[in-house]
């Protein structure tokens, strides 16, 4: 399986015709796959959680302990695909450029906007929709893909990400002036 489409998919579960935006910064989705994530499994999501200072590279590290402290505690409740795909995609590592200083990645931001053919390629805006042309590859390619406990999962996720966005929008527009 895929784990950008994994991405994707819960990306597509995750909005409404009610509510068709996605923040378009990178931190708001890893934070919204996380806690969506705890969310469905019956964890603690704790608190919506944004980078303080740019310069701070504990945010990936702290976000994902909390996701592995929460999965340890409540084993089964995903599908072993589905949450080897969120561990994937949300663990942070170390990127050392030759000519530049190091920084946090995960996958999911290499997927969502930094890599080649990024999810988002908004760039003046905060928030973006999925293009037509991807939601009806999702929807007739995709999705009908994965097997019955991993497309449960994806929903499932999908759906508890919600709040979180909601709650990420009504940040973006206090906050951001783009």
């Amino acid at each position: 399986m895929c784990r950008r489409h994994f991405l994707e998919a819960l990306l597509l579960t995750s909005v409404t015709p009610e509510q068709p935006l996605l923040p378009s910064i990178k931190e708001f989705i890893l934070s919204e796959v996380a806690q969506g994530t705890l969310e469905y499994i019956g964890g603690d999501p704790g608190r919506v959680l944004y980078r303080g200072n740019p310069n701070d590279d504990s945010f990936e590290k702290n976000l994902f302990d909390s996701l592995e402290k929460e999965l340890r505690a409540h084993p089964g409740r995903l599908s072993s695909d589905a949450e080897r795909n969120i561990r994937t995609l949300c663990e942070p590592y170390r990127v050392d450029p030759p000519r530049d200083r190091p920084y946090v990645s995960t996958e999911l931001y290499e997927f969502f906007g930094t890599g080649f053919s990024p999810i988002c390629t908004e760039s003046s805006s905060s928030t973006f929709s999925l293009p037509y042309h991807t939601v009806i590859r999702l929807q007739n390619e995709v999705i009908p893909s994965f097997s019955g406990n991993v497309l449960r999962d994806i929903q499932g996720i999908g759906k508890a990400m919600r709040i979180y966005i909601a709650l990420d929008i009504q940040h973006i527009k206090e906050t951001y002036h783009y």
